[in-house]
């Protein structure tokens, strides 16, 4: 399976990408006696079904990965079972489901991979560290 003509991802754009925290408002269940994941959203009755290849992508989402990182833990997890867009297929299917809100083609086009680059060491914490709001901004 290849991408949409329309997507508005494409592989070497995303490969430095930090995989959200979606552990912040999202659940993964194992479904007894089945080969798919329950992602449950934590304050709403949302829910959606994944394989079980999917599971354990999202399972990493957690904030601290890139893309490529959770591609190559995937394909080491289960081989040739996964394409090699396997996690930007996720993506594409996370925003289609709106979990999350990928900004379009041409938004992520004026950024360089420099600037990505950039922007994913800025803004990547320690787990130990939390953004606190202080008067002085």
């Amino acid at each position: 399976m290849h991408l949409p003509e329309n997507s508005n991802l494409d592989i070497a754009t995303c490969q430095n990408w930090l995989c959200p925290n979606l552990k912040i408002h999202w659940q993964i269940l194992s479904v007894s006696d089945s080969e798919e994941v329950l992602l449950q959203a934590i304050k709403t009755e949302q829910n959606f079904l994944f394989l079980t290849t999917e599971g354990y992508a999202l399972k990493h989402f957690d904030g601290t990965f890139t893309v490529k990182q959770v591609q190559e833990k995937c394909q080491q997890e289960f081989g040739e079972e996964i394409e090699p867009t396997f996690i930007i297929q996720l993506l594409e299917k996370l925003s289609e489901l709106r979990v999350l809100s990928i900004p379009k083609k041409n938004e992520i086009q004026k950024l360089s991979a420099e600037q990505t680059t950039k922007n994913i060491k800025l803004y990547r914490l320690k787990s130990t560290v939390q953004w606190i709001w202080h008067t002085d901004g």
